[in-house]
């Protein structure tokens, strides 16, 4: 199996993950660009544009609690819609892999525990994610 068709499956099953979080179908167009793809800049751009943080702030060592919720989305985000890794995740933020997979692992919880602005803000960069895939088709 080549790179590509790796590539391919795994964003597969990311759109199936997707679809079942907005109870829509998705479909997943990619191509390529270096060592990133165009649905983890999309993500990136909708996280940053959804919490009004800029890209050098994720990656800065303020621990502000809404920068801090800002960083867990996108490490959310990322892990659920891409075939990223956690070092790699962690490597786009500057975090180590462990603080990507608590990351992950916080935002769940608070899915789980119905959160609400949690809950709101996953929801509302749910809608516009869905919303830039649709734009491209």
């Amino acid at each position: 199996m080549t790179d590509i068709e790796i590539i391919q499956k795994t964003l597969s099953g990311a759109a199936l993950s997707i679809q079942k979080i907005i109870g829509q179908k998705v479909e997943v167009s990619y191509r390529v660009v270096g060592n990133i793809n165009i649905v983890t800049e999309k993500i990136i751009n909708v996280v940053l544009q959804c919490t009004g943080f800029t890209m050098p702030e994720i990656k800065s060592k303020d621990r502000h609690e809404d920068l801090v919720r800002a960083r867990q989305l996108m490490c959310y985000f990322l892990r659920i819609c891409t075939p990223l890794y956690f070092s790699k995740i962690g490597h786009i933020i500057r975090r180590d892999h462990t603080t990507v997979m608590h990351s992950v692992q916080t935002i769940k919880d608070l899915i789980d525990t119905e959160y609400t602005d949690v809950t709101l803000l996953v929801e509302k960069i749910q809608n516009q994610l869905s919303n830039e895939i649709k734009a491209d088709e």
